[in-house]
């Protein structure tokens, strides 16, 4: 039998675990709709059709929408999305 040291433990993983999940969820859903307000933005000034989520950013930094600076933080969020997507399911 578990001891109740256990069970209590294991419950505060679960419920770490479940609000770890969400706060990912939620991460990987603020970056989708910045991504696709970037992707919008492009076609609707038919500039290049960026290849992915990074590229989106770097054409919005070439056309003088974002400066470098956040063109390059928003490049570290395409990739830290890639791995959310793939570790939360």
């Amino acid at each position: 039998l578990k001891s109740r040291a256990t069970a209590q433990l294991q419950e505060k993983y679960f419920k770490a675990n479940c609000m770890m999940r969400g706060e990912f969820a939620s991460v990987r859903s603020h970056w989708q709709v910045l991504a696709l307000m970037a992707n919008h933005l492009i076609a609707d000034r038919g500039w290049k059709t960026p290849n992915g989520y990074r590229e989106s950013f770097r054409i919005l930094q070439q056309e003088g929408v974002l400066d470098e600076e956040l063109a390059g933080q928003m490049d570290a969020w395409a990739g830290l999305r890639n791995v959310l997507v793939h570790l939360v399911p």
